[in-house]
């Protein structure tokens, strides 16, 4: 397919500094699970090319406050769970900043990679999906098709829901089947393992 041979030219490569230097050494990663994916490479052959989707729902109204909260909450993996990422939510701006082991994750915002913006969503939502690993393999395969349970922080509070795939396009949705609004702004999606030990929302 040309547009896949396309992006893979220009998303994968096993020279970036990081997997060089970083990742493939400490973690012994091998091919092909070694590779990174350059995302903006791969947004800039998108502007001129078509897409069907099926928009998810977003609101600018806050959830009720009859909601759980999750406002602190650790989202942990690794056989001995020594990584984990940490979300905190900031009352005032409405969002969540997200850390990485206690350090705060930051973006670049110019192709120099000089300037870097915190990196905050007006949502996080974990996608209880089913995993399984091949022989020899690091990176797992993942059931996008099958549906499952999902949880949504958003706005300082928990929502339950469930996710399902309908025509190709992930949904989050209540019991009724009805999509849930997520607020305005970036959203973090953590597919996560279905057999994971449940997550301690606080």
């Amino acid at each position: 397919v040309p547009m896949l041979e396309e992006i893979q030219d220009v998303a994968f490569s096993d020279g970036e500094a990081l997997t060089r230097e970083l990742i493939t050494p400490v973690l012994k990663i091998k091919v092909p699970d070694h590779r990174s994916a350059d995302v903006n490479a791969v947004h800039a052959l998108l502007p001129d090319r078509q897409f069907k989707a099926d928009a998810l729902v977003f609101t600018d109204e806050l959830p009720g406050e009859d909601l759980p909260e999750a406002t602190d909450f650790r989202l942990k993996w690794g056989t001995e769970k020594r990584f984990f990422s940490r979300f905190v939510y900031d009352d005032e701006k409405q969002t969540y900043q997200w850390y990485s082991n206690k350090v705060p994750r930051k973006n670049w915002t110019d192709s120099t990679r000089t300037e870097e913006a915190e990196l905050t969503f007006a949502n996080v939502i974990v996608q209880h999906v089913p995993f399984s690993y091949p022989v020899n393999r690091l990176v797992p395969e993942t059931d996008l098709s099958a549906g499952g349970r999902a949880e949504i922080a958003l706005g300082g509070r928990l929502v339950e829901a469930q996710w399902i795939n309908r025509d190709g396009s992930i949904h989050y949705v209540d019991e009724n089947g009805n999509d849930i609004p997520l607020l305005r702004g970036k959203t973090y999606v953590a597919i996560w393992p279905d057999d994971e030990e449940e997550i301690k929302w606080k």
